[in-house]
């Protein structure tokens, strides 16, 4: 088992001087082996080469790498197919073979639109994917933002989830299991989420998480 630390938080954003190195130090101070590799979070792609020397000097692998782009989300389609296309070069050039990316809503289509549109924006990133050996994950989101007020990110239940894996039906293409963005997208984890989707789940987030209630916290 990989165990990576995750280059999310803001001390390793491209807001901080030297952030890839916070990371990098981070996880080698806690003896991690591994990290998640999040672009343009920690790393611009234009920045790739210089990343790699980085994680040479640090002896650290990339796991994983992330970004916020989505497959449904409205006007995004096309320019997330075109990152993954380049994202699975980046990922064999740094080693990694998982690419994380997310799926998003749209309330102008039905679930069953949803998985077709789908279908079409990543069988091209299939195919390479396949040929370069790297798994595309996809991650369960909870947060619906001003972009999906009616929460229609279908990632956000298992059992819809269930039915994309079921309709692009690819080796290379999984889930990222997140148990708490199922639990804050009132989903139960485990054991109905994990018990439904873990035959697609390639690989899993972990973090912790709890319901905001304003008499207990500040």
């Amino acid at each position: 088992m990989k165990i990576a630390i995750s280059g999310t938080e803001n001390i390793f954003s491209l807001f901080h001087s030297g952030n890839l190195e916070i990371l990098l130090k981070t996880a080698n101070k806690y003896k991690i082996g591994y990290i998640e590799l999040w672009v343009p979070d920690n790393v611009e792609t234009s920045e790739i080469n210089k990343a790699k020397i980085l994680l040479d000097k640090y002896n650290i692998k990339v796991a994983c790498l992330s970004s916020w782009k989505h497959l449904n989300s409205l006007g995004e389609e096309i320019t997330t197919q075109k990152f993954l296309l380049e994202a699975i070069d980046i990922a064999e050039f740094l080693g990694s073979s998982i690419i994380n990316t997310y799926f998003g809503g749209n309330v102008k289509r039905s679930v069953e639109e949803a998985i077709q549109n789908c279908k079409e924006i990543i069988i091209p990133v299939l195919k390479k994917a396949k040929e370069k050996n790297v798994t595309i994950v996809l991650e369960n989101e909870f947060d619906p933002g001003k972009e999906d007020p009616n929460c229609t990110d279908i990632t956000r239940k298992a059992e819809r989830l269930l039915k994309l894996m079921e309709g692009i039906n690819s080796p290379h293409f999984k889930c990222n299991f997140d148990a708490c963005n199922f639990y804050f997208a009132g989903e139960e984890p485990y054991p109905k989420a994990y018990e439904i989707l873990k035959k697609h789940i390639g690989y899993v987030h972990l973090k912790d998480g709890a319901k905001y209630v304003s008499e207990v916290y500040d």
